[in-house]
């Protein structure tokens, strides 16, 4: 009885947001508002607890010490400078500008030569309609992209029109299809066709 509460609570906020994107009434802003807040608070409470499970981890195991020092130094260090100084902070704007975003588009770089490799793989393997699709993609926002870098107004355009027509209904239409599913299943196991919680019984 339990999991079937649950289970209605989370159906019940997934119906009201989903009518608040697709249906934008006066009337379901504050409800929508409201659990978008409680959404952030628990999403932040998430992130506080993966850390310290984290952290937690990397104490206990005993292989590759010099790997978990330098993240547990690195861990101790931004949360007690963001816990001091806040997110507008000195300090803290400091690690964003000079460790966070050069990481971060380090990574992003490694991303992009990974996914490039990984098209070649795909299209030699299964050459098909979908893979070729794929491949095209990938080649052509890296281009733009670097095009973009180098200050050309038309490829800077290009990448908007295609982020605008292609990449954001692509988008909606998989965050709508996700959500009409986790309904679907949410009212398949209230009406008793799947029963996945007795499972955990």
């Amino acid at each position: 009885m339990g999991q079937l509460i649950r289970v209605a609570i989370v159906l019940a906020v997934g119906l009201v947001m989903l009518l608040a994107v697709l249906l934008p009434l006066p009337v379901l802003q504050p409800v929508q508002w409201a659990f978008a807040s409680w959404a952030a608070v628990i999403y932040a409470a998430f992130f506080v607890l993966g850390g310290w499970d984290m952290l937690r981890q990397n104490l206990r195991a005993r292989d590759n010490p010099l790997a978990r020092g330098v993240f547990i130094v690195a861990f101790v260090v931004a949360f007690g400078v963001v816990m001091l100084q806040g997110p507008d902070g000195g300090a803290t704007r400091w690690l964003r500008t000079y460790v966070l975003e050069p990481v971060a588009i380090s990574l992003l770089g490694l991303i992009a030569v990974v996914l490039t490799y990984r098209a070649t793989q795909v299209l030699v393997r299964e050459p098909s309609p979908l893979a070729w699709s794929f491949v095209v993609g990938v080649f052509l926002f890296l281009s733009l992209d670097i095009a973009r870098g180098f200050g050309l107004s038309v490829a800077q355009q290009a990448a908007w029109t295609l982020q605008r027509t292609v990449v954001s209904p692509a988008l909606r239409g998989l965050m709508l299809g996700l959500s009409l599913g986790l309904i679907t299943a949410g009212l398949r196991i209230l009406l008793g066709a799947d029963r996945p919680y007795q499972d955990l019984s």
